[in-house]
């Protein structure tokens, strides 16, 4: 399994400067298995997250917003098209 660990580069930039997104591969909508590895590097548990909401969580970090999106997400179509 290959994890795309590039978080901070140009076509990161979601909405502003002040938020993030980072696409975490999956084979299916419910496959957490890319994201629980990069979750402690946010600070945050390693096990299927609360506020896991179709494939993204979302939460804030000093006064940056950080969204992790899965690439089967039913609203990953959209939210990779807008940045």
């Amino acid at each position: 399994m290959k994890l795309n660990f590039l978080l901070i580069n140009k076509k990161n930039f979601y909405f502003s400067s002040d938020s993030f997104k980072f696409i975490y591969q999956q084979e299916s909508v419910n496959d957490m298995t890319s994201l629980t590895p990069i979750l402690p590097c946010f600070g945050l548990f390693s096990f299927e997250p609360l506020g896991l909401y179709h494939g993204i969580l979302r939460f804030t970090s000093n006064k940056y917003n950080f969204y992790l999106i899965g690439s089967k997400s039913p609203l990953y179509t959209s939210i990779s098209s807008a940045a």
